[in-house]
């Protein structure tokens, strides 16, 4: 459903983003499938598929090299000075853009990076993010926290409902502007989204913050990581319920809904005992591959009842860490020769991308660059302020508690993820899309900074 129409839909808009577009329908709408053209259509039996674009075979490779070096030369310099890789890599995206690279030089951007041909540059970015996200899901555990676990859910509770409520009523001021903000949804979904758009917080990045800091196993970062998992999963629940009611709203009610309760169904019991099936049945040489086919079955199956591959690829990883399968030696060597792919190939590659569809020709208003100053201390107060009242409660010290909301404020991936979502689905526009990302960037920079002010300051925060 999603996958045959997110490409037209959003090139008529001139985004950047996409999500695994079928070629066939990308290329009857882009003009590149014309009968009798030199672009030659397959037969409607074979499936509607076109041959590629000569142009295209060549640019892609050269638009992936050319982000690629830009996102890791900036990427390692953004580490240079203390930010996560993330930030140089984003903003690599924003310098290619239409913002700069678009302005300054619009003849050579619009070669690059000419209407239609970015999606592919998305399509692989989405690709390295669906096994990214089964990774996750794999290694998402509730166990083994003991007695922090019910510290880190009040914690992860407090620094979710706050910024979120304080995020549903930005949005409902933002709705007043009519269509500028939020695209052709009911209020009650724009309103939820953008309070969930608030309240997330980067797991990966924050994982990989502590630990280039030699925090991740001071009792700080053993009670930081637990919240922001947890915060993390409520946040993918409350984004399923979104995008279902949003499928939902797009067709019959009860039967989308019975489709995507189906399709939960069958992933969360059906498969473990498949797993557990087939795991002895197949040769170990094959075991792989038939793990990745499934997730990408999975991922297929979301995109058709309305949710997403992302929660397509996070919840069998989930669902398969169960089995004997999630457990073997075999998936786990499979994710760690596969890790450093993802993280230096498709990761960049995804988060340029996001920066690619920020435009800041869109907040040519003092107005805008107000809200953008709004948006960032709603999300910086919601998530400090209530990670720290959190903590306080449980008897931590004041330096400890602030710790514990600056590190929690750290958006990044799962932001991104959630921005990406959004836009694609006509949710929010791309005016909103921009502002948010730049809250993402802007969040996500301040954190170092002042994790390492409160380090210097308060030195006991590094005991173990």
């Amino acid at each position: 459903m999603f996958l045959n129409h997110c490409v037209l839909n959003q090139c008529k808009e001139n985004s950047h983003l996409f999500s695994f577009p079928m070629l066939s329908s990308w290329y009857a709408h882009t003009g590149y499938a014309r009968t009798g053209s030199a672009h030659t259509e397959f037969a409607p039996e074979m499936g509607r598929f076109v041959v590629m674009n000569l142009d295209l075979l060549v640019l892609l490779p050269f638009q992936i090299g050319l982000v690629l070096l830009t996102a890791h030369a900036l990427g390692a310099l953004a580490q240079q000075v203390g930010q996560p890789r993330l930030i140089g890599q984003m903003t690599a995206g924003l310098l290619l853009g239409p913002s700069v690279l678009g302005t300054l030089w619009p003849e050579v951007h619009g070669v690059l990076f000419i209407r239609g041909q970015t999606p592919l540059l998305a399509l692989v970015g989405q690709v390295g993010l669906s096994l990214f996200m089964f990774g996750m899901g794999l290694e998402f555990r509730l166990s083994g926290w003991g007695e922090l676990l019910p510290k880190a859910l009040r914690i992860a509770t407090s620094g979710f409902v706050l910024p979120f409520l304080l995020g549903c009523a930005l949005a409902l001021l933002l709705l007043e502007g009519g269509a500028e903000y939020f695209g052709a949804v009911p209020p009650f979904i724009a309103t939820c989204f953008l309070g969930l758009a608030l309240a997330v917080t980067a797991f990966p990045v924050l994982a990989r913050m502590l630990q280039e800091y030699g925090s991740i196993h001071s009792r700080l970062g053993k009670l930081v990581l637990p919240s922001a998992s947890l915060g993390d999963g409520a946040a993918w629940i409350v984004l399923t319920i979104i995008l279902a009611l949003l499928s939902a709203g797009t067709g019959t009610l009860a039967l989308e809904l019975i489709l995507i309760a189906l399709y939960l169904v069958l992933l969360g019991l059906g498969t473990q005992p498949l797993l557990n099936w087939l795991w002895p049945r197949v040769a170990e040489a094959v075991r792989s591959f038939v793990l990745l086919a499934l997730l990408f079955v999975s991922v297929y199956l979301s995109e058709k009842v309305g949710l997403h591959a992302v929660l397509g690829a996070f919840l069998f990883g989930l669902c398969a860490g169960r089995s004997e399968a999630g457990r073997s030696t075999v998936t786990h060597t499979l994710l760690k020769r596969l890790e450093p792919f993802i993280l230096n190939f498709f990761l960049p590659l995804y988060f340029a991308y996001a920066g690619l569809g920020v435009t800041l020709g869109q907040l040519s208003q003092p107005s805008a660059w107000s809200l953008l100053l709004l948006i960032v201390f709603l999300a910086s107060l919601g998530k400090v302020g209530g990670c720290f009242w959190a903590a306080r409660a449980l008897h931590m010290t004041v330096p400890l508690a602030l710790a514990v909301g600056v590190l929690m404020n750290t958006r990044g991936l799962m932001e991104l993820v959630l921005l990406h979502i959004g836009f694609e689905r006509g949710i929010i526009t791309q005016k909103l899309y921009t502002l948010m990302v730049l809250m993402t960037l802007i969040t996500t920079a301040l954190t170092p900074p002042l994790f390492t002010a409160l380090r210097r300051r308060f030195p006991q925060l590094e005991v173990n």
